[in-house]
């Protein structure tokens, strides 16, 4: 049977209380580096690029996602060369091909551009023309970033990630590897819901077979 007087004992005992203070501190100690801890991994996790849920949205400056598929990464920024990444950009090529043009959705940054020639070169009236083309242009890529956050939204749903704040790029590019079919899947769709007219200019490019017959090695399937 315990003594009932041994609290009592415990409270008034300075050595057991020494003890106490001791564990005491050494359990404070290890809550802050644990806290501290917890707080660094998360300062270098929170500026990481990433998917940001609530806006599907790429968070990174210097890269970015592909407008098209949302899975290929491609240069953001003053190092950007197209919002297309090299697949896309290959689609985009051959049905631009099919109806006598270089692309059809001009994804490359050179189709903002004059090229060699400064403006003061041109007429008034050229002068207009090229402003009006890259206006068109500037246009096309906004309705290109709305299909890629409604993409990025699309996957995110798929992946049940709807519940998070932010997605890291390393978990976004392990679910959703690059590759050309899936690329391939995303340009067709872009074109049936955003350019259905293409369709009656070149009505094979709804196949995905007609896109590959259109390699130069055309049995040597991309994969």
């Amino acid at each position: 049977m315990s003594n009932p007087n041994i609290l009592d004992n415990l409270e008034n005992d300075a050595c057991f209380q020494e003890k106490i203070k001791i564990y005491n501190l050494s359990e404070s100690f290890d809550r802050e580096q644990e806290s501290q801890k917890f707080t660094q991994k998360f300062e270098v996790w929170s500026v990481q690029p990433g998917i940001d849920v609530a806006k599907a949205r790429f968070t990174g400056t210097e890269i970015d996602l592909c407008v098209i598929c949302a899975r290929a990464l491609v240069s953001a920024g003053k190092s950007m060369t197209s919002i297309a990444c090299v697949f896309c950009q290959l689609w985009d090529c051959l049905l631009g091909y099919a109806i006598g043009e270089s692309e059809f959705l001009g994804l490359t940054r050179t189709a903002l551009g004059l090229h060699e020639y400064p403006p003061a070169q041109f007429s008034p009236l050229a002068q207009q023309a090229q402003i009006d083309g890259i206006g068109s242009i500037i246009n096309s890529w906004l309705t290109l970033y709305y299909w890629q956050a409604n993409e990025i939204s699309i996957l995110i749903q798929d992946a049940g990630w709807e519940h998070q704040g932010l997605i890291t790029l390393s978990d976004w590019t392990d679910e959703y590897p690059e590759n050309a079919l899936t690329s391939l899947e995303a340009y067709i769709r872009l074109i049936e819901d955003q350019h259905p007219w293409a369709i009656y200019l070149c009505p094979e490019s709804m196949n995905l077979s007609w896109y590959y017959d259109q390699l130069p090695q055309s049995k040597e399937r991309v994969e």
